[in-house]
């Protein structure tokens, strides 16, 4: 999966965490946030989430 430049701005915390509000029409400014919220399970965003950071975690490794 390669990151698109506004999936990208949406990594926050050293490649950690994603803001949620920058991917999604969802308020939630943090993966935990988006964790908490009642819709969580039926919920796809925490999938496409996880999706980049793990696109963000092979595009660091490499470089490294």
């Amino acid at each position: 999966m390669e990151i698109t430049r506004q999936e990208y701005e949406a990594i926050i915390n050293n490649g950690n965490d994603i803001n949620i509000s920058k991917i999604s029409g969802c308020s939630s400014t943090s993966m935990d946030q988006c964790e908490q919220c009642h819709k969580y399970y039926d919920c796809h965003t925490i999938a496409i989430a996880n999706d980049i950071l793990a696109a963000y975690e092979n595009d660091v490794l490499k470089v490294r």
